[in-house]
């Protein structure tokens, strides 16, 4: 019996019909916006601001990249995507995979978005410009965008371990010793925007505006598609309204249940007369 309910299980797992058209356009718009102002902010300057003569807080000497630009965008992007794919041993779900990747996308790139359009906004001054000199990367100090990708990737990566391991799951008490393990990836954000203090590449002001930036778009994309951490089915991406399978958890512990009621066996009786005498 406990094959046969176990591809009852997996029968009705992969006919879940959880794929809607809309998701489409999610990656293109994601993607879309990401490259817009990827493309107008390479044709155009930012905003050139008044710099007061001798002004010590651009006269940082210029120090090399603690964090490079590969090393953030592995551990920002392809560590919390090795761990999607490193769920996916045990889970083997379609559905989960998919709204985990398209999640961390939309936090990545849009963290990247908002911070480009602002960097050419603002058009503040690198601590180390009267150093370096270096036409418009100069001007694009504020915000961060270290801090704004490093705090997006691994806020995602620190909701998603805690959905999976349903830490906050309202039927149980929560774990401090698990939570502050799954809480860890942040203090790679943290090393990631200091070091950009330290290497005077930001001010202090700066990294904080990014690591808001990134926190925001990271908690705003996860619950997007995923429920909070506190309900039942936290582990599970959500599926799209327009299909009605909200209840299909639930139809499949009925269906398990109604298959064991059918084969257990009750136990023997033998009648005499009108009354049963269990054996």
């Amino acid at each position: 019996m406990g094959d046969k309910l176990q591809k009852l299980r997996e029968s009705f797992k992969s006919s879940v019909a959880w794929w809607h058209k809309s998701y489409i356009l999610d990656w293109v718009i994601n993607i879309a916006m990401f490259l817009v102002v990827q493309g107008v902010t390479y044709f155009m300057s930012p905003i050139q601001r008044y710099l007061p003569p001798n002004d010590p807080a651009v006269a940082y000497p210029v120090l090399p990249d603690t964090v490079s630009n590969l090393l953030l965008f592995i551990l920002s992007m392809f560590v919390p995507l090795f761990v999607i794919f490193l769920m996916q041993i045990k889970r083997r779900s379609a559905h989960d995979l998919h709204h985990a990747i398209l999640t961390l996308l939309i936090t990545i790139l849009l963290a990247n978005t908002v911070t480009c359009a602002l960097k050419y906004a603002a058009g503040r001054y690198r601590p180390n410009w009267l150093a370096a000199q270096n036409g418009n990367e100069g001007h694009l100090s504020f915000p961060s965008g270290h801090s704004s990708t490093s705090f997006a990737g691994m806020l995602f990566l620190v909701l998603y371990l805690h959905g999976k391991f349903r830490v906050y799951n309202e039927e149980h008490s929560a774990s401090f010793s698990k939570s502050i393990l799954l809480t860890s990836p942040l203090a790679i954000a943290f090393f990631i925007s200091l070091s950009r203090a330290i290497d005077y590449h930001h001010n202090f002001s700066d990294i904080i505006a990014g690591a808001l930036i990134g926190l925001g778009v990271a908690y705003y994309a996860y619950f997007l598609y995923y429920p909070p951490l506190s309900s039942k089915n936290c582990d599970q991406p959500k599926f799209h309204p327009a299909l009605k399978v909200a209840s299909l958890p639930a139809l499949s512990e009925i269906a398990i249940q109604k298959e064991q009621s059918a084969t257990t066996v009750n136990p023997p009786a033998a009648y005499v007369g009108k009354e049963v005498i269990d054996v």
